[in-house]
């Protein structure tokens, strides 16, 4: 009998277009979000899934896992932008284990 727990912590960096970390109109805001596996046992079929912040727009193409890039659409790799009803982002992590390694998701939105 195991007992596994996942913890997701999610940080970001705001960079504006006048070289600053303000929220403006037209800065970038880069997420990251790092998944901790811990305790025993398994986890399957991990997934995450993040929603886009309100006044905000997705930045196509942003999105990682591990570092290595995800297209946007429901393919093969095992991220995803969703549109509708929620616009959000979305990673299939698949089995997970306290042996298993932190898993960092990064992606970016602009501030309308």
């Amino acid at each position: 009998v195991g007992s596994i727990a996942l913890t997701a912590v999610k940080s970001q960096v705001i960079t504006d277009q006048f070289s600053g970390s303000q929220p403006v109109p037209g800065a970038t805001i880069t997420y990251q979000i790092v998944i901790t596996p811990s305790g025993s046992g398994t986890a399957d079929n991990v997934a995450f899934s993040d929603a886009i912040p309100t006044n905000t727009t997705y930045q196509s193409g942003t999105l990682t896992l591990n570092g290595t890039a995800m297209s946007d659409g429901n393919d093969a790799d095992a991220g995803q932008f969703v549109s509708s009803p929620v616009a959000q982002i979305a990673v299939a992590l698949g089995t997970l284990t306290a042996a298993s390694s932190a898993q960092t998701i990064r992606f970016a939105v602009t501030i309308n």
